[in-house]
């Protein structure tokens, strides 16, 4: 018996150490990027009208935390440009402050924090339990909230490309069953990138 708790405590502990590197890697790998510009798809998933929507686009993301998804429709365009938040939908324009919205601060801290690969971060502001596990070609990682809350995510998964660390995917699954997926390719690393991309109205 006390051997077969030795061996499970050292499993737990290489297993443990084994994700840390998993994390380190993907954060140094992604960190050394200033500019970053991919194509990008969106699968927007409503259950009570069990419907799906399709969306695409460039997503552009700059040093100090400046995020922008420029979408092939015209009528839809997100920005996230220090302490502001801007989304059109349509005819729907929403600008927020993220020091006073909850909702959007956790989007932007997502979206942002997936891309560099900064997993402790988004563990601390969904407040979920991390699980990484992987395929062939994958780093899976997981954030899971045991407790159900009115506001924010159930489940959070992040894919990363092993070889390169690129962040390939990521699903926000809401409790109500809504989701976004979002899957990202086609990496360029430009030396800048022009402010006007991250303007907001």
């Amino acid at each position: 018996m006390k051997k077969y708790l030795i061996s499970l405590l050292y499993l737990c502990c290489v297993i443990s150490v084994c994700s840390q590197n998993i994390e380190d890697n993907i954060r140094k790998a992604n960190a050394v990027h200033h500019y970053t510009k991919c194509k990008f798809t969106q699968e927007k998933h409503l259950v009570v009208i069990d419907k799906t929507e399709l969306l695409d686009g460039i997503l552009y993301l700059k040093e100090n935390d400046k995020l922008s998804m420029h979408y092939s429709s015209s009528t839809n365009f997100l920005s996230i440009n220090s302490d502001l938040f801007y989304m059109k939908t349509g005819k729907k324009i929403i600008k927020a402050r993220l020091n006073n919205n909850e909702m959007f601060r956790q989007l932007s801290s997502l979206l942002i924090n997936s891309m560099y690969g900064r997993l402790d971060e988004i563990q601390s502001i969904t407040n979920s339990d991390k699980t990484i596990t992987s395929d062939d070609k994958y780093y899976i990682v997981t954030f899971t909230k045991e407790k159900k809350q009115v506001k924010g995510y159930k489940t959070v998964v992040l894919k990363y490309s092993k070889s390169k660390k690129q962040l390939v995917e990521m699903k926000l699954e809401e409790y109500s069953g809504n989701y976004n997926l979002y899957k990202l390719s086609n990496y360029d690393y430009p030396s800048s990138l022009s402010d006007d991309l991250f303007r907001i109205e």
